[in-house]
């Protein structure tokens, strides 16, 4: 596989028109702003994998010799999203059970209502508040939330989170409960990530962090793109105004170890 410079991104243009999932994914590497895009041919690619954050994502005819080669080169540990069944077929041929799954949730824009959006951020309770990420410290306290708002790989530092991408907090008597991140930022559209500390959960926080997301998006003529990680997720999706839910499955590639351990009897 050749990896693309910024000059020669538009060769894999085609291969990713029409792809089904993690739409902000797709346009932030294509748009040179964040991850790698190979292709097997420069002049005439018919494979192509797009490597941003924790997704090595696949597209292209599966059925040529140059989608083998690409697998051949998949790593243990790696996690895969196949354009469609025929790279799921791919992927058991190669690895049989050791492919670890989960399923995801992609979502479309629907028609916005503003004022639903604005009705969200109402409904927060009085003793919580909404407020622009606007210094390191802040970007820091969402990494300390755990995984899924901000990824290194895509913003190295606190300082680039801050010229590059976008985030809202919700703050509770000094600490920060949940945020909603621009996680992947790039070619007119962020993916939307959002999270909530356990114990201040199903109080409506993540609606109204995302709803301030959203408005913030649609302000600045930039397409908030929603692929969720479980179904509770999807369902916020829908909630705040998103349609055509459709759920897609995510693939790890286990070490033959791994794999052992998890059929094991010991």
């Amino acid at each position: 596989m050749i990896e693309l410079q910024r000059d020669q991104l538009h060769v894999a243009s085609t291969l990713y028109r029409n792809y089904p999932y993690l739409h902000g994914y797709v346009a932030s590497a294509l748009s040179g702003e964040m991850g790698t895009v190979a292709v097997n041919d420069i002049e005439c690619p018919t494979v192509g994998r797009i490597s941003l954050a924790w997704a090595n994502i696949l597209a292209g005819d599966v059925a040529t010799p140059a989608a083998e080669s690409l697998l051949q080169e998949i790593l243990p540990n790696t996690i895969l999203v196949p354009e469609n069944s025929g790279w799921v077929d791919a992927f058991y041929g190669k690895w049989g059970h050791r492919l670890e799954k989960w399923q995801r949730i992609t979502c479309r824009d629907g028609s916005w209502n503003i004022e639903a959006l604005k009705d969200f951020e109402r409904q927060l309770p009085p003793s919580y508040s909404i407020k622009q990420v606007s210094c390191p410290a802040e970007v820091k306290g969402l990494i300390q939330m755990g995984d899924g708002l901000i990824d290194f790989p895509n913003f190295p530092t606190p300082e680039d989170f801050l010229n590059r991408g976008i985030g809202f907090l919700i703050e509770r008597n000094g600490e920060i409960v949940s945020g909603c991140t621009s996680y992947a930022v790039g070619g007119g559209r962020f993916d939307i990530s959002v999270r909530t500390c356990e114990e201040h959960q199903r109080r409506g926080l993540a609606q109204a962090v995302a709803a301030r997301m959203i408005s913030y998006c649609l302000q600045k003529g930039i397409e908030p793109c929603w692929d969720a990680p479980s179904e509770a997720g999807g369902n916020l999706g829908k909630k705040l105004g998103y349609t055509q839910a459709e759920p897609y499955t995510a693939y790890r590639v286990l070490k033959v170890r791994e794999h052992w351990n998890s059929t094991s009897w010991m």
